[in-house]
């Protein structure tokens, strides 16, 4: 798996979401809706008296209304992302990325929700709470990739947040180096733990620069569960 960043970023390159969506060199692009996603596999293992509860609630109990649900929901998310690029009163409004995958890299939606969630406590750490993630999973000449978006500010303090300012190569390459041993199982000369104490320590620091800049975030900037394991 490897991490990159994208050079756009002003409000006159367009909205990335949308562009993720439209990209003709990817197949079946579909915006990540934990919502939608969640109420999917629950209609998959539901039982009549979970149907009938669900309806009870007003939720959708087939997947054509699931898929309304999420149309209505991706149109209501492509034009929220327009009007809060257009607010901010910045050169640069966006920094978007991709995490990509090997052919032989296949994790299933449970490790790739991991992944996504450890990367944004990583990215945002310190200022968590005040960042919006967006992300579209598609696939590009058959291998994975989870695009992602996050507005350039912090969006309390309406300051100027980049989450990969110069020199964010080395910070990323630590949590990469980290996340291909434990899901991948790169072979490293570093054991795990090492790794695993690096990625800490580097989250720490950022957590410290954010908070000082924009004051105590009111969420841990990581989950040590997001670290555990091999």
């Amino acid at each position: 798996m490897l991490v990159s960043f994208y050079k756009y970023g002003r409000v006159d390159h367009g909205n990335p979401i949308r562009e993720f969506l439209n990209n003709d060199d990817d197949s079946n692009p579909e915006l990540i809706d934990p919502l939608c996603d969640g109420l999917s596999r629950l209609l998959f293992n539901a039982s009549q008296d979970d149907l009938k509860e669900a309806e009870k609630l007003e939720l959708p109990t087939t997947q054509s209304e699931i898929l309304n649900l999420r149309n209505e929901r991706l149109a209501g998310t492509l034009s929220l992302l327009d009007d809060l690029y257009k607010s901010l009163p910045l050169e640069w409004v966006y920094r978007s990325g991709c995490l990509s995958f090997a052919s032989n890299e296949k994790p299933s939606i449970e490790e790739q929700t991991e992944i996504i969630n450890s990367f944004e406590n990583f990215a945002a750490a310190g200022a968590f709470s005040n960042v919006r993630f967006d992300w579209v999973r598609a696939k590009k000449k058959g291998r994975l990739v989870l695009s992602f978006a996050t507005a350039r500010a912090h969006l309390e303090k309406g300051k100027s947040l980049n989450i990969a300012p110069p020199g964010y190569k080395k910070d990323y390459d630590v949590w990469r180096d980290f996340i291909n041993a434990k899901f991948f199982h790169h072979q490293t000369k570093t054991s795990i733990g090492t790794l695993r104490a690096k990625l800490e320590e580097v989250t720490a620091k950022r957590q410290q620069y954010n908070e000082s800049r924009y004051g105590p975030d009111d969420r841990e900037p990581f989950d040590v569960e997001l670290f555990s394991g091999t």
